[in-house]
């Protein structure tokens, strides 16, 4: 299994197991950025790969998105995290939230993410993800949320509160 791109395999052709890359952005300065229509019935999951470095030390937080407005309302979920030098630990939950937070960024550090979307509603018309982040120097953290709008989340967005954003972001489409 190996990763291939969108545009070789073609996305009308069958489609054999493995990752697909369906798009890899550079972002400079932004305190936010978006990924519309990216969710398509071809895949049964995602995979998020994400390197940032942020201005200010911010929580990174995360959004679903339907024709390309955020979903604001209706978020569910929990987070963990810590500190390297054991000097905090945090443990963290929203219900019927308006956001997901995702890893407190350290402020010019590379901090580093991996995330899992459903590509499919779960029981009770919900789409759900996972991310797993890790800051450099100081926090660590994973944090798992769904949503419950009606509706299918075609894309996701990514802010911070105060400050800005500057790295790189890949998304794959995966194929059981």
């Amino acid at each position: 299994m190996g990763v291939k791109s969108a545009m070789a395999r073609g996305l009308s052709s069958s489609l054999e197991p493995g990752l697909v890359l369906l798009t890899n952005q550079t972002f400079s300065a932004v305190s936010s950025l978006s990924l519309n229509n990216v969710f398509v019935p071809t895949y049964d999951f995602y995979l998020v790969n994400i390197i940032l470095s942020s201005s200010t030390s911010e929580n990174l937080r995360v959004r679903f998105r339907e024709s390309a407005a955020d979903i604001t309302t209706g978020y569910y979920g929990s987070g963990f995290e810590y500190a390297f030098n054991n000097t905090h630990a945090n443990f963290g939950a929203v219900n019927n939230g308006t956001t997901m937070n995702v890893i407190q960024l350290n402020t010019n550090q590379q901090n580093s993410l991996v995330g899992y979307f459903t590509s499919e509603k779960g029981s009770g018309g919900s789409v759900a993800s996972i991310f797993f982040g890790q800051g450099q120097g100081a926090n660590t953290g994973v944090s798992w949320a769904y949503n419950t709008q009606d509706g299918s989340a075609d894309g996701f967005s990514l802010t911070v509160p105060t400050g800005t954003i500057t790295g790189t972001i890949s998304l794959y489409g995966v194929n059981k």
